[in-house]
């Protein structure tokens, strides 16, 4: 159908987005097959140390609050569990030098602080910090480039507090990796949603492509950032 000029193909009620129900749809079952998946990958590189439980839980407050943000009602108080996760592990988790300063992946600038204030929570507190700020950075940079190219809203609170909170895990050197990761399992749920879409649409996908909203100032659905993360996070973990 036509509206404004603008054709939203497969739309019936004047709606181009779904439904957000609170009724389990594919991309949710998906998300709890991957998080169990996860967690096996997890126990079987990390085995039944303290570093493993941590990771499950980690993993499970991302795709809890991942699979939330896509239905537009993730939760800030699921990213402040993840800082408080963060700052507890702190003082339990194994700390050395080098690649494996931490256990978290903290590498970075954890080095550098260790050589001033010596092996111990302090150097890999400092890198979460810068971390967590680099992810905001990053974060409104995101927001600004893709608001002025689209005219999306990328990016909502929970998110910017879910990017912070992983700055903190992963520190600076592991925050730049996490970020273009991100993009990369963005980009790829934007090629499945767009298959998904066309399908859908009984084949009319030249439609859907050239009204897209690139550049028309339309606002559009907002991405699954918050699974494009939890992705990541499980890429991050289990196999670097």
């Amino acid at each position: 159908m036509q509206l404004n000029g603008t054709y939203y193909v497969g739309s019936f009620n004047g709606d181009p987005t779904p439904s957000s129900s609170g009724e389990w749809d594919m991309a949710d079952i998906a998300s709890a097959v991957a998080l169990f998946a996860s967690w096996v990958g997890v126990f079987m590189r990390y085995g039944l140390g303290v570093e493993a439980f941590v990771f499950a839980a980690l993993l499970a407050l991302l795709v809890i609050s991942g699979v939330l943000d896509r239905k537009g009602r993730a939760p800030g108080i699921l990213s402040i569990a993840m800082a408080v996760l963060w700052i507890a592990t702190l003082w339990f988790m194994p700390y050395g030098l080098g690649p494996s300063a931490s256990a978290l992946g903290a590498g970075g600038l954890v080095p550098f602080f260790a050589s001033i204030f010596g092996v111990g929570p302090l150097p890999v507190l400092l890198d979460g910090v810068l971390g967590a700020g680099l992810m905001f950075v990053l974060c409104v940079l995101a927001v600004i480039v893709i608001g002025i190219m689209t005219g999306s809203e990328l990016l909502k609170p929970a998110n910017f507090l879910t990017g912070m909170a992983l700055g903190c895990f992963f520190g600076t050197t592991g925050s730049l990796l996490l970020v273009l990761l991100t993009l990369a399992f963005l980009a790829v749920f934007y090629l499945i949603g767009r298959i998904v879409s066309s399908r859908s649409s009984d084949g009319m996908l030249a439609p859907q492509l050239y009204t897209s909203g690139f550049g028309s100032g339309r606002k559009q659905k907002i991405p699954p950032v918050g699974l494009a993360l939890a992705a990541a996070v499980m890429v991050m973990l289990i196999f670097l």
